[in-house]
């Protein structure tokens, strides 16, 4: 069972990133709790922590846990979960590219053509 509070990085003042403890996030039937063991950063990240990467200033200063890129183990999943266990050993893969195009269709969604087309569905890209 999971602690009720978490140490996580959060998002500071402009430049800043700063550790803190937070609630657990509640686990609902379709999700999976990850306890993460390791993270790295991105360019995205910096950019983040800049409070460039967000439109209007992005959101408030100690409430946002930025980070994409981590590894650690399954601490809790919800009851239509079946792909995972607890205890299960995971990484994040935090790209996602409008499944349609042919990279998309062809498995490298990583390199699709629509990335950072908010309308294609596919968001930002760092």
């Amino acid at each position: 069972m999971p602690s009720e509070t978490m140490l996580a990085a959060v998002l500071g003042e402009p430049g800043t990133i700063a550790t803190t403890r937070l609630p657990v996030p509640e686990v609902g039937p379709d999700d999976v709790l990850v306890r993460v063991r390791r993270a790295s950063l991105c360019g995205s990240d910096l950019k983040i922590r800049s409070h460039k990467f967000f439109g209007g200033g992005g959101p408030p200063a100690e409430n946002f846990v930025p980070g994409h890129e981590y590894a650690g183990v399954v601490a809790a999943v919800g009851g239509n979960v079946d792909e995972f266990s607890v205890g299960d050993r995971v990484v994040a893969e935090a790209h996602r590219g409008c499944m349609r195009c042919v990279n998309c269709l062809a498995g490298s969604y990583t390199d699709c053509l629509n990335s950072g087309k908010r309308e294609r569905g596919t968001g930002r890209r760092g």
